[in-house]
């Protein structure tokens, strides 16, 4: 009987292993369903996250701020013929408003204006995001504003009437800062 015993004991732990393993897989199941569950969650984190972004071939936009309509217009018509997107705010308090939809790749902001002042502008883009690139445009050639731009940060400080050739360059040079951030800060402000 002795044989009996052990062969009903054997039995026994067989049957014991068997169902651990019928329950470690039913445990890998579940693991493998949650993981599964997890990862249609980050492919869809994903597609949201794509559609959010512009196609990588879309142009640049250009932000013009200024509230003489002629200058503004003028400006508009110039950035859209060379290629790049672009939009216009009579005031700064508008192209504020407008940044916490969307963030121009660039601002060509006039000084002196009406209702704020340039100066207070570009503090309160600084304030909201660093990254955005401004170019400074005035009516008036003063050296003092000159030195004020670079020390605030502007990529570009230009007297009106505008060049085309140096505002095209400070836009491409303002851009091209805000997409390869590892240059350095002398490097960028060479041109102004």
């Amino acid at each position: 009987m002795r044989v009996a015993r052990t062969s009903v004991q054997e039995l026994r732990l067989l049957r014991q292993r068997l169902s651990d393993g019928a329950d470690k897989s039913r445990l890998i199941m579940c693991q493998t369903q949650t993981n599964i569950e997890k990862a249609r969650c980050a492919q869809a984190r994903i597609r949201n996250e794509r559609k959010k972004r512009l196609p990588v071939n879309v142009p640049a936009l250009v932000a013009v701020v200024d509230d003489e309509l002629s200058v503004r217009r003028a400006l508009m018509r110039f950035i859209r013929s060379c290629g790049f997107r672009a939009e216009s705010f009579s005031s700064g308090r508008q192209l504020v408003r407008s940044v916490a939809d969307h963030q121009p790749d660039c601002v060509v902001l006039d000084v002196h204006m009406l209702d704020v002042s340039g100066w207070e502008v570009h503090s309160q883009l600084k304030s909201a995001n660093a990254d955005t690139p401004v170019i400074v445009i005035s009516g008036q050639h003063d050296p003092s504003a000159h030195a004020r731009a670079k020390r605030s940060g502007a990529h570009g400080y230009l007297s009106k009437p505008v060049d085309g050739d140096l505002l095209l360059g400070a836009i491409r040079n303002a851009i091209a800062s805000r997409r390869r951030p590892t240059l350095d800060s002398d490097s960028l402000n060479e041109h102004i």
